[in-house]
Parts: C-alpha cells; structure tokens; sequence
C-alpha cells in the first residue's frame, strides 16, 4: 500500500501489507522502503522485473534462494545503501546498480549475463571486477559507468580480467586521461569476441596528451558508438585507435551530444551547444582520416 504524498518528506511511505501474486513488473520511485519491505516484495510469486530508485531508507539488501524469481533487479540512487547481497538466485539475468560505493556480494547466479555498475569510487575499475569475480565468465554485456581516468601524466592502468563471452561493453571514459588508450587495450585484449563497443565521453579540456598504444588488432569487433565527442585531439586519437585496431569494424557512429548533460528544463547551455557543433564538425572530418570509413559506414548525429 502507498500512502498519500507527503510535500514535506518528498517521496512516498510504503507498507508491507501489499501482495504480488500475478504482479510481473514493479518500478518503484522516491518510495521510502527499507531492506524489510524490500525483502518481502522480491519474493513476490510472479515478480520478474524490479526497479528502485531514491528509496532513502533502504540501507541494507539481502536476496536468497531459489524462491526468488526476479529475472531483473535494477538499484540506482539509494544514497543510504550500505550492502547488496545477491545469492541463490537462478533466474537473475540482469543486475544494475548506480550510487556511491558499496558492499556489493554476488554469488550463484548463473544465469546473470547483463550488469550495469556506476560507483564514484578511485578505484572504481578494481572494486568493480571483484565484485563481479563469480560472474565474469558468463557476462555478455558489461556496462561500467564511471569516469575511467585521472587527471595525471602518470601511468595508471588497471589490469582487466579475461571477459571470455563478452559481447557488448559501454564505458565512460575521459580524453583527459592520458592512460586511456592504455586502458583501453586491456579491454580489447580481454574481450576477444567483442562485438560493440560503446565509449561515453567526460571531457574537461585539459589538453593532456596521451601515452600512445602498441597495436592490439580485435578480428570481432564490428560496431562502435562514441558519445559525447569533442574537437580535441584526445578523442580523435581514440577514435583512432579504435578503429586502427578493429579489422572487421562494419558502423562507426560518433555523436557530440552529451545526453547526460542536458536541462531537462528550459535550453542547453550556449557553450555546450557550441561544443556539440565543432564536435560534430569534427566527426565529419574524420571521414577522410580513418581508413576504411569514407565509404558510408560511418556516421555523426
């Protein structure tokens, strides 16, 4: 049962006097529950899809056995969230998690084939692979949301363990990061059969250069999404290498807007409008650069 708005608290009290006998999707938002009454929902009998997110109250998640049938769990924005802990759960096939920097225990999911992670944490690329250790060689699609960079000369490159079925990989990365070709090599040497790949763009503008890459040629990389682009050297030196490295590269797609960035109220920034416009220039531009994309198979929004 959801009780009446309050205007004061600015989200919705939650009782555990509801049942979800045939209920298969439930999306929850600002809804103060905590780990009790989350608890009693995920074992609702036909409850397929979970989503919450801003529940304040929700310190602690634990799910057990078998008995949970949830095929989707999805956790953003739970700023009081402290562990999640995930066992037993055969049917779970995607898990997404976006907040500050938890416990986070996964262990018997065999069936879990999509993640989503997104911590504000230094050490985001380290903490998150060992989160995800019981799961990495079943994953398919990986989704890091994390700036994955430092602004610094020096060489810091975390190792990436070997992803053996993965097929889609999204990161955010920075160009102001100069190891972030570096990073990303390790990424393609430990994804062989790598399909897409979608670089999310954070750009601040330090004109940092770049510690360049050796070579690492991917044969099964076929589509490449950049978002986010910007006219700077840095991301056309990424783009660059990627597709240097991508023999049998069949869509690149480079996009300027920043979707993250937008108001959702009133207009876009006149400086991010024009940064979008001279990055999609730019984009342009690349045509005759990159060898093998002159001849319609690439494209800029």
């Amino acid at each position: 049962m959801v009780s009446p708005f309050d205007p004061s608290r600015n989200n919705y009290s939650f009782t555990k006097r509801i049942t979800g006998e045939s209920l298969q999707v439930l999306v929850l938002e600002n809804v103060d529950l905590n780990g009790e009454v989350f608890q009693h929902i995920s074992h609702f009998r036909g409850l397929e899809q979970l989503s919450v997110t801003g529940a304040s109250g929700l310190n602690r998640i634990r799910m057990f056995g078998s008995s949970v049938r949830l095929k989707s769990l999805v956790v953003r924005y739970c700023w009081n969230l402290e562990i999640i802990e995930i066992c037993d759960l055969p049917q779970l096939a995607f898990f997404e998690f976006e907040g500050r920097p938890i416990s986070l225990d996964l262990n018997s999911v065999p069936n879990l084939v999509k993640v989503s992670l997104g911590e504000d944490d230094l050490e985001f690329l380290k903490v998150a692979f060992k989160q995800l250790a019981c799961c990495l060689c079943q994953l398919r699609t990986l989704t890091l949301d994390n700036t994955l960079g430092f602004l610094t000369q020096e060489i810091v490159v975390f190792p990436i363990p070997q992803l053996p079925e993965l097929v889609c990989l999204e990161l955010r990365i920075s160009p102001d990061d100069a190891c972030v070709l570096l990073q990303l090599a390790c990424f393609l040497d430990a994804s062989p059969r790598l399909q897409k790949l979608v670089l999310k763009f954070d750009f601040l503008g330090s004109g940092i250069n770049l510690w360049k890459a050796e070579s690492h040629p991917h044969k099964n990389l076929k589509v490449v999404e950049v978002i986010g682009f910007f006219d700077c050297p840095a991301a056309t030196d990424i783009v660059t290498f990627i597709v240097d490295n991508a023999a049998g590269l069949e869509s690149l797609v480079i996009d300027p807007v920043v979707p993250w960035c937008e108001h959702r109220r009133g207009r876009k920034p006149d400086e991010l409008i024009e940064k979008e416009r001279k990055g999609r220039q730019h984009a342009m531009s690349l045509r005759s650069m990159l060898p093998g994309m002159d001849g319609g198979n690439s494209s800029s929004d």
